[in-house]
């Protein structure tokens, strides 16, 4: 609240000469009072196209990684970087999401104190660092959507099919049981918004999807 109070100030009265452009993945977390003072310009995603062609030319990557990356970044280039491998270490996004599809297949456990140990799993980091895992997690339900409505050929991670279908039919999930899911999942980020803990937001997730 004090931060933003500041920004506000600026936007009210903003040095000469001088252009500001604000960029949010969460706008409507911004005040109203700020979001009032501001134009929005939405920018679309890149074709996956272009996100290959720049990966391979500009980051010389080879033409299958830059393929498979540019499809699970969804038209953001960072987004794509973060699926490649960088000096040896392996690609941070891509550990995310066998992360979330670890986290997915942990639903499906009957054994509720495996799903509990799942949970303890997360440690004590702040809660806002499970952001990134709950955009792929929320892509990996979409899937499971997909997948539970007989149109897999809309997957985005079509790598993972036969897993989505393991899932799918270990549950007799229909398409819109997923749904609740989401709305789980945004109930979580909720939480992980205000700071609280991570273990007890995970088991919360886990339990209700």
């Amino acid at each position: 609240q004090e931060a933003a109070n500041v920004l506000l100030k600026l936007l009210e009265e903003p040095p000469p000469s001088t252009l500001l452009i604000l960029t949010s993945s969460e706008p409507g977390r911004l005040l109203p009072t700020l979001r009032s003072r501001t134009m929005p310009l939405h920018l679309s995603a890149l074709a996956s196209d272009d996100v290959e062609r720049f990966l391979v030319e500009v980051g010389g990557v080879s033409r299958d990684e830059a393929r498979r990356a540019a499809h699970l970044g969804r038209g953001s280039i960072g987004r794509a970087l973060g699926f490649l491998p960088s000096e040896g270490e392996p690609a941070s996004l891509e550990l995310l999401r066998a992360q979330a599809f670890e986290l997915l297949t942990a639903t499906s456990h009957k054994d509720a104190g495996a799903v509990y140990r799942k949970s303890l799993e997360m440690g004590a980091a702040r809660s806002r660092s499970l952001m990134p895992l709950f955009a792929l997690l929320e892509e990996a339900l979409r899937d499971l959507s997909a997948t539970a409505a007989g149109t897999s050929g809309s997957l985005i991670d079509t790598d993972r099919e036969a897993v989505l279908e393991r899932i799918r039919a270990g549950r007799d999930i229909h398409p819109v049981a997923v749904t609740r899911a989401f709305r789980h999942l945004e109930e979580a980020k909720e939480m992980a918004a205000g700071n609280v803990n991570p273990q007890l937001i995970m088991a919360g997730l886990l339990t209700g999807i």
